[in-house]
């Protein structure tokens, strides 16, 4: 098993022993504060934050080496995170995309399936339609073929 892996485990493992010691006092810190926990700020930060960490973590998952892990997160902090990259427009279109779906299910959150309500006055042909092109786009943009990643252990 490679080490990157094992420190991988280890993060996540760290991640969910920071997050059960912390929801008390931070509990109290947001009732100190007069912070509802259903804030939506604080839901969007809740959310980035653990995005972001996991993310990270993940890093460690896929790199050969630990080092390799730590030269990636570094690089991906470096000077260059403040110079904006060039977007193409294929590329312009899926970040539309993904922004999309990401407030299609902001908004369904309350539900338990974000698109089972959503669509209630939208018509069985209208539906499908737009499953085709989700589809379509799923087939357009998928990339290459690449190596399962758990065929490397």
């Amino acid at each position: 098993m490679r080490r990157g892996v094992s420190l991988w485990g280890i993060l996540q493992g760290i991640l969910l022993v920071i997050n059960h010691i912390t929801t008390k006092p931070r509990r109290r810190l947001l009732k100190r504060l007069n912070i509802q926990k259903d804030n939506k700020f604080l839901a969007i930060f809740d959310y980035l934050s653990t995005f972001i960490l996991i993310m990270l973590s993940w890093v460690f998952f896929r790199s050969e080496t630990i080092g390799n892990a730590l030269l990636y997160i570094s690089r991906i902090f470096s000077k260059s995170i403040l110079s904006l990259p060039e977007i193409s427009a294929r590329s312009m279109l899926l970040i539309i995309i993904i922004l999309f779906f990401l407030l299609f299910e902001w908004i369904g959150r309350a539900q338990q399936f974000a698109i089972e309500n959503f669509g209630i006055g939208i018509t069985k042909t209208i539906r499908w339609v737009i499953y085709i092109v989700i589809i379509m786009f799923i087939i357009q943009y998928s990339g290459t073929e690449q190596k399962f990643i758990y065929f490397q252990f």
